[in-house]
């Protein structure tokens, strides 16, 4: 019986663990999604155009390509309490609006066609993330 050397072994098992240490957190990404602030998903083929933080609120603004809206709006509706989230419909008759909770932290999700925010798209998706939201908001850190 002929003994393998430590360097044919370490051939055998260093591709092993690139492949284990790279690909399998890589799968799990795309997987599961990209995550916002506050580990709010992102609505899948959303192109980020612009995201700003002030002070414990970080806003993400989104281009949807050629989503449906109310496929969108539909997803973040069935999607955010599957991780936690209560969430309010306060949509409008030129956006979807969902407010969300989650202990403390709250959001807020605006799906609309044309220009927010001064962004203009065909689509666009704002997802505003506060983190810790005091008590003192009206309704105790509930949407209003």
């Amino acid at each position: 019986m002929k003994e393998k050397g430590i360097s044919t072994v370490l051939l055998a098992v260093i591709p092993v663990i690139i492949v284990v240490a790279v690909v399998v957190p890589v799968v799990v990404i795309v997987a599961v999604g990209g995550g916002g602030a506050g580990g709010i998903p992102v609505y899948s083929g959303a192109s980020e155009l612009t995201s700003q933080t002030q002070g414990n609120t970080t806003s993400t603004m989104y281009d949807l390509g050629t989503a449906n809206l109310a496929d969108v709006y539909n997803w973040y509706k069935t999607e955010m309490p599957k991780q936690g989230w209560a969430v309010t419909d306060a949509s409008t008759s030129y956006a979807y609006v969902l407010n969300c909770t989650k202990g403390n932290d709250s959001a807020t999700i605006t799906i609309v066609a044309g220009t927010l925010q001064g962004y203009s798209a065909n689509r666009l998706l704002e997802i505003s993330y506060t983190a810790g939201t005091p008590s003192e908001t009206p309704g105790g850190g509930q949407p209003c």
